[in-house]
């Protein structure tokens, strides 16, 4: 899983952040995690990582050692390729759904086939609630 960090430490001062981060002490994410990449913002105390990480438990204990200076926001990241294979994936369930056909090739009755594939076919998961999402684009 790959993170995308963003840090501002607004509460105290480059001398206290740098001080810190020279020290070594929790410079970098933990193992198994990887630094993939870091960008500093020159002009006002800003900063991105993106890590990789097995699991998101493990950044948030790390992270939470710079709370006292650094104020954190977290986000799930993909490649453009990732995102492509998981939309490929979406708009062929959804093209799917629009012939009424089951993941099974089964057909649904035609009064059936646009409302009651999600329902039936992705109760209550993300991607059944994303491919709701896409009807309204």
């Amino acid at each position: 899983m790959k993170l995308m960090i963003i840090g501002s430490w607004q509460r105290t001062t480059l001398q206290e952040v740098g001080g810190r981060f020279a020290s070594g002490e929790h410079a970098i994410p933990p193992e198994p995690c990887t630094l993939i990449t870091r960008w500093h913002d020159p002009s006002s105390k800003r900063f991105w990582l993106v890590v990789d990480t097995p699991d998101a438990k493990i950044i948030q204990e790390w992270l939470s050692r710079w709370t006292d200076i650094i104020d954190w926001e977290t986000f799930t990241v993909l490649y453009d390729q990732e995102v492509g294979e998981m939309l490929s994936r979406l708009l062929q369930s959804y093209q799917d759904c629009l012939n009424g056909v089951l993941a099974d090739n089964t057909p649904l009755p035609l009064s059936e086939q646009v409302t009651d594939r999600f329902k039936h076919h992705h109760r209550g998961s993300l991607v059944g609630q994303q491919k709701a999402q896409l009807t309204l684009w």
